[in-house]
């Protein structure tokens, strides 16, 4: 990571300012949630939250341009007004990317997208030829009711394109449509997409109840899922 890239000093600030609202409980809950993605030896040693945060950048598993682990950690540690200060930066960073896909659209770079539409042959979530079999459809509804905020994280592991994400989220208001969309655009990249595929990606994000909720209606009898 580029430490003299303005972007990057902004996301350390970010990084800063959330540290210093930190007290021990924070760093408590904080390093509970990191166990299965930092060692218990280098948890150990972390005294603070910068701490935390060193470690999540050291192992790339935050950047400037993929909040999505640090909103999962900052959601379930700390309030809401810190929350907004990740919204308040997402949207910033979602701002100056759509421009610059814009831009490159309009100087006719080779951007991989505009807004809406790809530049290079694929199933899209907005296309009207995909279409959905009913036992997924069921379990996209189940899924996205319960996923909402976790969408991000799903849309990374489903491989799909930045421009892509930022125009899920554009599109959409409410987080479990925008993950409904996210599963759509999943399917429509899949060449024989399974029920047990789809479990896997679910504990990839990892969301293993809800695979394991989608596993248990079946046994019970639940032939659409």
């Amino acid at each position: 990571m580029d430490l003299e890239s303005k972007d990057t000093h902004k996301f350390l600030k970010l990084l800063n300012r959330i540290s210093q609202s930190a007290n021990s409980d924070h760093l408590k809950s904080a390093k509970f949630l990191l166990k299965d993605r930092i060692s218990r030896k280098q948890l150990e040693k972390c005294e603070d939250m910068k701490d935390i945060f060193d470690k999540l950048l050291a192992k790339a598993l935050i950047a400037p341009d993929d909040t999505l682990i640090l909103r999962e950690l900052i959601s379930e540690v700390f309030d809401e007004e810190i929350i907004h200060m990740l919204d308040l930066y997402e949207k910033k960073v979602d701002s100056m990317n759509n421009q610059q896909f814009n831009q490159k659209s309009k100087d006719g770079g080779h951007a991989r997208c505009t807004d809406t539409t790809p530049t290079h042959p694929r199933k899209s979530v907005t296309s009207n030829l995909v279409v959905i079999p009913v036992k997924f459809q069921v379990q996209f509804e189940y899924t996205a009711k319960r996923l909402a905020g976790d969408w991000r994280i799903m849309a990374r592991f489903a491989g799909l394109y930045d421009e892509e994400i930022y125009r899920i989220a554009n599109d959409h208001e409410m987080d479990h449509m925008r993950a409904l969309a996210v599963m759509k655009e999943w399917f429509s990249k899949q060449k024989d997409a399974s029920s047990k595929q789809f479990r896997q990606l679910l504990r990839r994000i990892p969301r293993n109840d809800i695979a394991d909720d989608l596993l248990k209606l079946r046994s019970q009898g639940y032939t659409q899922i």
